[in-house]
C-alpha cells in the first residue's frame, strides 16, 4: 500500500462512521456515505439557503463542477472526458442507450437470466412497445454459474442488434468475461452494453482494454456517493449509433430557438439539465477521497483481501458454501432448504448485521467493502453460525 495501514484505517474510521457502528455488508445494495460527502453537500445547501441558487455565478460554477466530475470519472475508467455522461442512475443510462438504438420490430437483444431488474425493465418496455425480441443466455447455479462464451454467441443471429449484460452479477458476484465478449462482438459488429454497477470501485477497469461500446454504473454503491447520480460511458466510435430520445438545455451546443440545433460533443448530449446541484459537489469530494486519500489500487486490494478472508472463513468455520468462488466483492451464501433467506436476513438485521437476501437462490448476499476488516468478518460468520445452529 502507498499509505501505511494504520493511517488508512484511521482515515476510514474518520470518514465512514457506519463501518465502526454496524456490521455492514451490503455495499452492493447501497454503500455507506462518506463524512466528507455529507459535509460537502451540507455546505453547498447552506450556501444556497443564504445566497440563492442562481446568484453570484452559481450556474456557471455548477457547469464547471460537472465538467470536473466527468474528467475524474474518465480518469478512473481510462476513458476520454467526452465519452462520459452524467445521469441520475444506472437504469436511466441503460434506458437512454437501449431506446437510443432505434431498434425496430423483429430486432433482437441478447442478454442473460442474471441481470438486475433495472436492466430488464428497459428491455421489457422495448419488447412491449417496439416488438423487439429479448433472448436469454441461461446461467445455472448447478453448474456454479459458469459463463460459456461459445454457447452465448451461439444465440446470436443476423437480427441481433445489441448485447446487454453485467460485468459482475448482482446476485452471485460472478464475474463475466466482458473483455472476451466485447472483442468477439466487435468482429460481428454487435454493440455491447455493460452494466458495471457491481464492478466499478471494486476492481481495475479500463474502457480501452475492455473494448465495450457502452458501460454504465451508479455513484451510490461501490463509489460511496449519494443517490441521484449515475454515469454512462459511450465510446467515441459508438455515439453515432444513438439517437437523442430526449433532450434539454444541457443537451445542445447551440440551438436556434426553434427546432434546429447542434448536439453537445460526446456523451454530454444525453444530459437533460436541472439537478440537485449539491450532490455533484459531494460526488467530486468523495472521488477525491477515494482516489487521493485511500487510492483506488489500495481499495481494490483491500476488497479482494477481505473477500479471501470471508471465503476462507466460510470454508473453515461453517458447513455452508457460496454460489461462486470468484474472489472479488460479492459472495452469496447458500442456506439450508429449511431456512428462508428473507427471514434469515431479517434475523441478521436484529443483530445489527446488514446483508441482502437473494430469493432465487435462497441465499444471503455478502458484499465486502474496503472498510470492513477481519474482525468484522469473523463476527459476521459467528452470528451466521449462531442463527443456523
Amino acid at each position: 500500500m502507498k499509505k501505511g495501514e494504520k493511517a488508512i484505517k484511521q482515515t476510514i474510521q474518520d470518514q465512514i462512521p457506519l463501518a465502526g457502528n454496524e456490521l455492514y455488508f451490503n455495499t452492493a445494495g447501497t454503500g455507506p456515505l462518506l463524512r466528507c460527502v455529507v459535509e460537502s453537500i451540507s455546505s453547498d445547501i447552506q450556501k444556497e439557503l443564504f445566497t440563492g441558487r442562481a446568484n453570484k455565478g452559481q450556474r456557471s460554477l455548477f457547469q464547471k463542477n460537472l465538467s470536473i466530475l466527468r474528467s475524474k470519472v474518465a480518469s478512473v475508467i481510462g476513458a476520454n472526458t467526452n465519452e462520459i455522461g452524467v445521469t441520475s442512475n444506472t437504469t436511466e443510462a441503460i434506458n437512454t442507450i437501449v431506446w437510443g438504438m432505434n431498434l425496430t420490430e423483429d430486432d433482437e437483444i441478447l442478454t442473460t437470466n442474471a441481470e438486475h431488474l433495472g436492466a430488464l425493465a428497459s428491455l421489457s418496455t422495448v419488447h412491449k412497445l417496439r416488438n423487439v425480441t429479448i433472448k436469454f443466455y441461461e446461467y445455472s447455479k448447478e453448474t456454479n454459474m459458469i459463463f460459456d462464451v461459445n454457447s452465448f454467441f451461439e444465440k446470436v443471429t443476423q437480427r441481433t442488434k445489441l448485447i446487454v449484460l453485467s460485468h459482475v452479477c448482482w446476485e452471485s458476484g460472478y464475474i463475466n468475461p466482458v473483455k472476451e465478449i466485447c472483442n468477439y462482438a466487435k468482429k460481428l459488429r454487435i454493440p455491447v452494453l455493460i452494466d458495471g454497477a457491481q464492478a466499478l470501485g471494486t476492481m481495475y477497469i479500463n474502457m480501452k482494454e475492455i473494448n465495450a461500446d457502452f458501460y454504465v454504473f451508479p455513484a451510490h454503491k461501490w463509489l460511496l456517493g449519494p443517490e441521484g447520480i449515475g454515469f454512462m460511458y459511450i465510446s467515441s466510435q459508438s455515439i453515432s449509433r444513438l439517437n437523442q430520445i430526449f433532450a434539454g438545455n444541457s443537451s445542445f451546443l447551440s440551438h436556434d430557438g426553434k427546432v434546429d440545433f447542434i448536439p453537445e460533443v460526446g456523451s454530454k448530449r444525453f444530459e437533460i439539465g436541472t439537478r440537485f446541484r449539491p450532490i455533484i459537489s459531494g460526488m467530486n469530494t468523495g472521488l477525491d477521497f477515494l482516489i487521493n486519500d485511500i487510492g483506488l489500487s489500495n481499495i481494490c486490494d483491500m476488497i479482494k483481501g477481505n473477500m479471501e478472508i470471508f471465503q476462507s472463513y466460510i470454508n473453515k468455520k461453517t458447513s455452508l458454501s457460496v454460489i461462486t468462488n470468484n474472489v472479488n466483492s460479492i459472495s452469496s451464501i447458500r442456506l439450508p432448504q429449511e431456512i428462508n433467506a428473507k427471514a434469515f436476513r431479517k434475523e441478521l438485521e436484529k443483530l445489527n448485521v446488514y446483508t441482502k437476501d437473494i430469493q432465487r437462490f435462497n441465499s444471503i448476499r455478502v458484499s465486502v467493502g474496503f472498510f470492513n476488516d477481519e474482525e468484522q468478518i469473523s463476527e459476521l460468520i459467528n452470528k451466521i453460525n449462531r442463527l443456523i445452529n
